[in-house]
């Protein structure tokens, strides 16, 4: 029996072509996700989208780029988006969901996308497309939108715990705008010559409080087109909400 003290480790060297190697592997195995796609008969077409979605995101751990993920984002929401018999098996299917908002958080300005979602049904009875949307609105200034979205959330969701979530979230959006409120009516009592620098420090703190919109109890942590098109890509999102596909 061979004790620890005598235990050698096996000599082990760095391969140089692992790099190399890891890249051969994703592209085969990116090829075999495609095809699994056009070959496939059953009644679940979006699983092989995103076998390839994970593909796409093994890739970018690996050291490879990102770009291309945006693409299969799109021709997977595209697929969908064309048919009417898939359209309407997945409006409510939260992997599809997934989809539509990884894709939004590599755009700009998602609002028109979120428009073009809530035209289509897209999500309407789930959680994650209102605090998606309200967290896009909210970042971006649109107050008056933001409440009406929360209120529509209420209204369209059906699961009582996501109703409880939503209704928190709306709590904590409201609270913030009355301290806005009151920091716009100290504003409006300073000399003209602070009000600028004031102003623009109280449009950034709402940016960055509308980030934690989703964690309210942590505080930390279209088809032809849709919408819009990427106009930058990020590893990390740009809208702050890509988090919730974790937490969904």
């Amino acid at each position: 029996e061979h004790s620890k003290e005598n235990y050698q480790p096996a000599v082990a060297g760095r391969n140089p072509n692992a790099p190399e190697l890891a890249k051969k592997d994703l592209a085969t195995k990116e090829r075999e996700c495609r095809a699994a796609i056009q070959e496939y008969v059953g009644d679940d077409p979006l699983a092989g989208w995103l076998q390839l979605v994970k593909c796409k995101k093994e890739g970018h751990k690996a050291g490879g780029h990102a770009s291309g993920l945006e693409e299969v984002y799109e021709q997977c929401i595209c697929m969908v988006m064309k048919d009417p018999v898939l359209r309407e098996m997945y409006q409510d299917d939260l992997r599809f969901l997934k989809i539509w908002v990884a894709y939004a958080d590599m755009l700009e300005d998602p609002r028109d996308h979120y428009a073009y979602m809530n035209d289509h049904h897209i999500g309407e009875r789930l959680l994650l497309f209102w605090r998606a949307w309200a967290v896009v609105l909210e970042s971006n200034g649109d107050y008056e939108l933001t409440a009406q979205i929360f209120i529509r959330g209420v209204q369209m969701l059906e699961d009582p715990a996501q109703i409880k979530t939503l209704k928190a979230e709306q709590h904590h959006f409201q609270r913030r705008m009355r301290r806005r409120q009151e920091a716009q009516l100290q504003t409006s009592a300073l000399p003209a010559h602070e009000q600028k620098d004031h102003r623009h420090a109280l449009n950034s703190l709402s940016k960055d409080e509308a980030k934690s919109v989703s964690r309210p109890n942590e505080r930390r942590k279209a088809a032809g087109g849709i919408a819009a098109k990427p106009k930058q890509q990020k590893s990390k999102g740009k809208n702050g909400f890509l988090v919730f596909l974790d937490q969904e």
